[in-house]
């Protein structure tokens, strides 16, 4: 048998071509069958319309032909490789087997963006477009498994049409054929070979069109797991030899079977009314009661309640009792319940853990530093890979409820897992281009995706949202969206995203449209819901009652605004002994230097916490402020000074708020952490018994940076704030009336304060002038670059042009093509730091501090040569321990001031949990920062 190479175990012989291209195959057949209802309906449509095992078995032998192009004398000889002598002897057998190996003398020069028409990709979709019927939409699945779609127009014609023609020889050919009719043989198509290869849809439905890129995403999934190295170890090369297709697909196929269960989509998911849910709980009045009441299916939902109520239940309500399922049955879709920090994304992910206690499942927690969860820490039940087996070829031993699988850790595989929780970055970056975005919208397009907490978005990350609503829109999939406070701008534009996606292609519902079905008065507490027509329906709220609001206007230069600032959080002191008091401000600098100066006059505990901190110095603080003013905790005295990382990352119970002036949204958030665990229905307050010192109603102390002439001062201001925001918070009637806002009502006053403080991306460039230079450059690049791609971006793209459809005949290397390339290039994307999903500097650093005589407490007590390939999990999760966040001016200097001690090839051969990291010596930091065993890292000047 002619042994063409195709994919390497790293430890014994290559594994031939056609073993790879079967094993896909089986993987295939198999992903399929653990795939959501949603995502398989829309594939059955684009394979098969009515036919769901033709479907299955084009889906397999489809996903198969993906390598179909390395049955070439390039890929094979690796004529133009740099490890061109190690295949000498490979390209000697082929032409002993009659295949011409004959290389050019140079590899063609083409422009970057046209080199991928020279990769074996590239040469599938022109060996299917020569040898087979399928669309060239069928074809443009396959030729972007490797993350990138080739671009429409080619490169020099001499170059391409050389290798075209050597693409197109006869014996090369011949070898082709008889790989797809192996493929179809071994899928075992009733009907053979023509239905396999022919008879596909040409044109198809224009709602349809967005899912083919979810489709080549899942291509990419059935390669990764074909080319697992322990999977291609364990084929059973013997079959190949003897040519038994059939039989060799029936061991791969048991084997993926026995690997993939309970591990790569599909989820299983706990049911029963609320009580059952949620260990006998009833629902409380306002949004759980609205859910309980309900079945949900596919579709847009829109949840605005205030803080306290029970939000997270309603979204794993809604989860577990999908409409579109018979009653009692499992829910099919999986689920990413997505989060604005770590910190909140930690605390769901433990109740989303208990949610699930009844059920097994694979479940991931996404964000960078994850791994530090207890929920990773090593265990004898757990597998360590979707392809790794035991001494006995079984999968780790199945238990009660979610548990870890390291391959959900590789690149790009993040959202992959059935049940994962993260931050919103993970999924908002799914409405960037970017290599491999097609991964990112598959994994979506099979799962219910919830976001919290909205409200804290900023105003580019809400343009991401619209963007990526689009995408979930057309896949049909289930998305729920909560909110503390949201304003009716802001849910006209979700509801027309949203809508615009699950119409795509049809007669576009306009802005217009929406917005005549959204009240003009939204009701809030509410819930809108939006499929076929958008309905909103008012909620009550489970707390009703009166925030007093005390404006403190401050002289607008630092000194004397700490100053004033201190002095009122002394008085608040003198005037209630025992108060757990909150003072959360909006840069760290000032956090620090607020807390030096009260830490010392307090008679009880006081706690500091910024974002500047180490991982375990955060994660240490934050359990101690749980502890102290979290829920049931004792009356203080306490004092918590923090930044806005505590606005919605933790479960703080305070008696007093002094806050700087922020965004109202943000503002209102904040009140939040105010009174959190008492109980209010609009009849008094009823307050736990370590608390009942409390009386009157909650208040809220807002400072106010005033300049000369008496407006909100301008550079007071940090991102993800601006301004502009400040100043519309501060100086609007419904918001705080330029500080003679007295009261709030809860709930009946939010609506309209966060109506009228609403201002968008392009609002804030416009102000930018107010802004320092380096917010004034943030604000408008991003601005910008969104405002080049939104017209073109995602569905509307895919969507508008119809040529490729209609064209069976087409040249895939022509020019009639349209171009899909700038779906995966990288815009507002940076391949070594990530993709750009909130409104911060531009200048961000992860700096892992060091100090190898271990005499610097926080800091990592070893040498970055120490953390190779050979170093365990213990030592590199210490040292992620003592990673930093950093961003602006003082990143730049660091980075800088590391590159001396960066060990050679860091960035490219660093462990993959430290990826991203710069590792900096304490020693380095002198003149620059101090690493406080207290405060985190102090910033010495501010250049």
């Amino acid at each position: 048998m002619l042994s063409l190479w195709g994919k390497w175990d790293g430890v014994s012989q290559p594994l031939p071509l056609l073993g790879h291209l079967l094993d896909t195959a089986a993987v295939a057949l198999v992903v399929w069958e653990q795939c959501s209802p949603p995502f398989r309906q829309n594939a059955i449509e684009v394979l098969a319309p009515g036919d769901v095992g033709l479907a299955q078995a084009r889906f397999a032998v489809l996903a198969a032909l993906h390598d179909l192009g390395k049955a070439s004398r390039e890929f094979n000889g690796q004529g133009w490789s740099r490890r061109r002598g190690e295949f000498a002897a490979h390209r000697e057998a082929l032409v002993v087997a009659g295949l011409p190996m004959d290389m050019p003398a140079r590899r063609p020069t083409l422009p970057d963006r046209e080199r991928l028409w020279l990769r074996h990709e590239a040469v599938t979709g022109l060996v299917l477009h020569d040898q087979t019927d399928l669309p060239s939409w069928a074809r443009r699945v396959l030729m972007g498994h490797h993350g990138r779609y080739q671009c429409s127009v080619a490169g020099p014609s001499q170059d391409l049409s050389m290798l075209r023609e050597r693409a197109r020889d006869p014996a090369w050919a011949a070898v082709q054929q008889s790989l797809q009719g192996d493929v179809v043989a071994a899928v075992g198509l009733s009907t053979g070979r023509n239905a396999a290869l022919t008879g596909w849809a040409g044109e198809l439905q224009a709602r349809l069109v967005p899912f083919l890129v979810a489709l080549t995403g899942l291509v990419c999934v059935c390669d990764w797991v074909a080319s697992d190295q322990k999977f291609v170890r364990i084929a059973p090369r013997a079959l190949l030899e003897q040519h038994d297709v059939t039989g060799y697909m029936t061991v791969r196929e048991d084997a993926v079977r026995d690997a993939l269960a309970g591990v790569l989509l599909g989820s299983s998911t706990p049911v029963g009314d609320f009580a059952a849910l949620f260990g006998g709980r009833t629902p409380r009045a306002g949004a759980q009661s609205w859910a309980a009441a309900r079945r949900h299916g596919p579709g847009l939902t829109i949840v605005m309640a205030p803080m306290g109520e029970g939000k997270t239940e309603v979204a794993l309500h809604l989860h577990a009792t999908d409409g579109s399922v018979e009653v009692g049955t499992q829910a099919g879709d999986g689920l990413f319940f997505g989060l604005p920090t770590m910190a909140t994304a930690d605390a769901v992910f433990d109740r989303v853990t208990t949610f699930w206690s009844r059920t097994s499942g694979t479940g991931r927690l996404a964000h960078s530093r994850a791994v530090l969860n207890d929920f990773y820490a090593p265990s004898d039940v757990k597998p360590t890979g979707v392809c790794d087996h035991g001494d006995a070829g079984e999968i780790g031993t199945a238990r009660d409820g979610l548990r870890p699988d390291d391959w959900f850790s590789g690149r790009h595989r993040g959202l992959l897992a059935p049940v994962t929780v993260g931050t919103s970055d993970q999924v908002l970056a799914a409405a960037l281009d970017h290599k491999f975005v097609q991964v990112r919208l598959a994994a979506l397009a099979g799962k219910h995706v919830v976001l919290d907490e909205i409200h804290t978005y900023d105003a580019y990350q809400q343009r991401l949202l619209c963007r990526l609503l689009g995408w979930l829109g057309a896949f049909q999939c289930r998305v729920t969206l909560l909110s503390a406070t949201l304003p009716r701008a802001r849910v006209v534009e979700l509801a027309q995203a949203w809508t615009a996606g699950w119409h795509a292609g049809a007669a576009k519902t306009t802005h217009d449209q929406i917005l005549a079905e959204v009240p003009q008065q939204l009701p809030y507490p509410a819930v809108v819901t939006v499929r076929d027509v958008l309905v909103c329906e008012p909620l009550v709220a489970w707390r009703q009652y009166d925030l007093e609001v005390r404006a403190h206007v401050l002289a607008a230069d630092n000194d004397g605004y700490s100053a004033a600032t201190v002095a009122l959080v002394q008085l608040l002191r003198a005037q209630q002994p025992h108060a757990r008091i909150g003072l959360i401000v909006n840069t760290v600098d000032r956090a620090i230097a607020l807390y030096q100066a009260l830490v010392h006059g307090e008679s009880g505990e006081t706690l500091l916490l910024h974002s500047r901190m180490t991982a375990a110095q955060r994660r240490a603080r934050t359990a101690a402020l749980h502890a102290l003013v979290g829920q049931g905790a004792p009356a203080g005295p306490v004092l918590v000074v923090a930044t806005q990382i505590a606005e919605a990352s933790l479960d703080l119970d305070l008696d007093v708020l002094v806050t700087d002036l922020a965004p109202m949204a943000s503002l209102l958030q904040r009140t939040g952490r105010l009174w959190r665990h008492s109980e209010n229905f609009g009849d008094g307050w009823t307050h736990h018994p370590n608390l009942d010192y409390r009386s009157g109603d909650p208040v809220v102390h807002v400072l106010a940076p005033a300049a000369a002439d008496g407006r909100v001062a301008a550079g007071f201001a940090a991102l993800p704030y601006t301004t502009a925001e400040l100043r519309r918070t501060w100086n609007h009637p419904a918001c705080l009336d330029g500080g003679n806002r007295e009261r709030l009502r809860v709930p009946q006053d939010l609506q309209p304060a966060v109506d009228a403080a609403n201002l968008t991306l392009d609002d804030l460039a416009e102000q930018a002038d107010l802004e320092p230079d380096d917010v004034q450059q943030v604000l408008r690049h991003l601005a910008t670059e969104l405002a080049k791609t939104t017209a073109a971006h995602g569905t509307g793209r895919l969507v508008g042009d119809r040529r490729w459809r209609s064209n069976l005949g087409e040249d895939p290397w022509g020019r009639n093509d349209p171009d899909w390339s700038q779906l995966t290039a990288p815009t507002l994307w940076d391949d070594s730091n990530g993709v750009v999903t909130r409104l911060q500097e531009l200048e961000q650093a992860q700096v892992l501090l060091w100090d190898r005589t271990g005499n610097t407490p926080w800091a990592w007590k070893g040498i970055p040569e120490m953390l190779g390939k050979d170093a365990d999990r213990a030592t590199l999760l210490a040292a992620l321990d003592a990673s930093v966040p950093i961003s602006g001016r003082l990143a730049v200097r660091l980075r800088a001031a590391a590159a001396e001690y960066l060990p050679r090839r860091w960035h490219k051969d660093a462990p993959a949990l430290l990826r991203g990291l710069t590792p900096l010596p304490v020693s380095a930091l002198t003149g620059i920062a101090v690493l406080d065993p207290d405060l985190g890292l102090i910033r010495l000047e501010n250049p």
